[in-house]
């Protein structure tokens, strides 16, 4: 795994690593507790054909897989994993015939087959019987069967729906959900269809497509009907391009207790940066394939309760990193994929804020 090009945990008594190198693997005993191939960006550096050499690992807790074409069958070395509990699957070849696999897995409560096209989501309604309760279909190719399904996972705390072809009326058979904190729904989801959820009092972190523009509206709907959300995510539709403006974000102080505002496909740039200031209690920002820029970088510098910003994807520089140095509450700052970031730019800001953890 570490030779292809992954990353794995390893728990040495109460001390966890992360290693990217099998040179650096402990000579003595280790559990290793998670495994990641990631290569939704990057080719392996050696081909990963199976999961074979996962079997039996006692200690395994959790996987995760990007850009791997793993069929259902390559699932089957997993079942004898005795604390799996998480197992995350993107752009897979998984099949709803996977289920057959899941089900053989004792303990696992997170299963998110992810953008994985040939998995309906038809047969999930067999996991009720089983711990499962967090579940990600974001991109996957449901079918109306997938809803009635769904209804049956009356344990489901976590389930995400983003960039599926959702309906309302299929929203609408997921209102007796009654133990979700968490949903994501379809771009193609109204306010009106929203309606159906009125009882999911409990919700603390949604997302949605939400419309530049129509942000004050739209998101005044989703305060009626969950008051007391503390998370929200806002994704764009796959092949569309938006762009938020300072009042579209600044609409979000509505809400008493947001903290954490999440964003993808480059909406987040420098005018929405400006709406940030207005959500007082705000510790964290994320904004994946962001449009931000050092002008917007300085602007989030001006507030004062941010903890943790993450920027991904953009033209961000040192100059603009430089600038969070003054932000007296940070203690974390991310900036991947952000060419223009250097290693001498981070150093220089870990030296500044040696409090803060800093990565690219």
């Amino acid at each position: 795994m570490l030779a292809a090009g992954g990353k794995v945990a390893i728990q040495l008594g109460s001390v966890e690593r992360w290693l990217t190198r099998a040179e650096d693997l402990p000579k003595g005993r280790f559990a290793l507790t998670e495994v990641q191939l990631n290569f939704a960006r990057t080719k392996p550096e050696q081909p990963v054909e199976n999961l074979e050499s996962l079997a039996g690992l006692d200690y395994l807790a959790a996987i995760e897989t990007d850009g791997l074409l793993f069929q259902d069958e390559h699932l089957a070395p997993l079942t004898s994993l005795p604390n799996l509990t998480t197992l995350r699957m993107m752009n897979a070849a998984l099949t709803d015939g996977a289920i057959d696999y899941v089900l053989a897995m004792p303990v696992l409560v997170d299963f998110r087959p992810m953008s994985c096209k040939s998995f309906t989501g038809s047969r999930l309604g067999e996991l009720a019987r089983t711990n499962v309760n967090r579940l990600s279909l974001m991109g996957c190719q449901v079918v109306p069967e997938t809803f009635p399904a769904l209804r049956r996972l009356s344990r489901l705390t976590y389930l995400a729906m983003g960039n599926t072809n959702m309906t309302d009326t299929d929203l609408a058979l997921l209102a007796d959900l009654k133990n979700l904190d968490t949903l994501y729904v379809s771009h193609l989801i109204t306010m009106a269809g929203l309606a159906a959820l009125k009882d999911l009092q409990q919700l603390r972190t949604f997302g949605w497509a939400v419309t530049p523009g129509r942000a004050v509206e739209e998101i005044g709907t989703v305060h009626r009907l969950f008051p007391k959300l503390r998370n929200f995510e806002i994704y764009t539709p796959r092949g569309e391009q938006r762009v938020w403006q300072e009042a579209d974000f600044a609409a979000f102080a509505i809400f008493a207790s947001i903290t954490d505002m999440r964003t993808t496909s480059g909406a987040f740039g420098d005018d929405a940066a400006r709406g940030i200031l207005s959500l007082k209690k705000l510790a964290l920002v994320q904004a994946q394939g962001s449009s931000l820029t050092d002008t917007g970088l300085a602007t989030l510098a001006e507030h004062k309760a941010l903890e943790h910003i993450t920027v991904e994807s953009s033209d961000v520089t040192d100059a603009g990193l430089l600038k969070l140095i003054s932000v007296k509450s940070l203690r974390s700052v991310t900036v991947r994929n952000c060419p223009k970031i250097t290693a001498a730019g981070l150093a220089a800001f870990q030296k500044a804020r040696p409090d803060v953890a800093a990565k690219r």
